[in-house]
């Protein structure tokens, strides 16, 4: 067997033949990258709230306030992105009317962070 050797070093590799390399490549590129999404498909995000830190109860003129801090995260494959088009107009929202809502809009994108879809947000 034949030794793969590069210029400046060797590999120490038996030769196995382009075909056996290229596909334990291929192989070891499939399990060890994440997978990649098609083009057009969308990826979506999944937010979810972090648990509480720094949690203190605050008393101030005969109130107790909880205080605590915390952060979302997104687990999903799709980034979060949110596009506000500065319009205001009246809305509903939980049934409550209200006179001037910032329009705002939810974009799904896929891949190539072209957008595939949007929703009312």
């Amino acid at each position: 067997m034949d030794e793969i050797r590069i210029p400046g070093g060797h590999w120490g590799i038996p030769h196995m033949g382009a075909r056996s390399v290229l596909f334990g490549a291929a192989v070891a590129a499939a399990t060890l990258l994440p997978s990649v999404a098609v083009a057009g498909a969308p990826l979506y995000p999944d937010i979810v709230e972090a648990l509480p830190a720094q949690i203190q109860i605050q008393k101030a003129q005969q109130r107790d306030m909880l205080r605590f801090t915390t952060v979302h995260l997104n687990l999903g494959p799709g980034n979060l992105q949110i596009r506000g088009g500065g319009q205001i107009q009246p809305c509903v929202i939980d049934g409550i009317s209200y006179d001037q809502c910032t329009v705002a809009t939810q974009e799904i994108l896929d891949a190539s962070d072209a957008v595939v879809g949007t929703n009312a947000a």
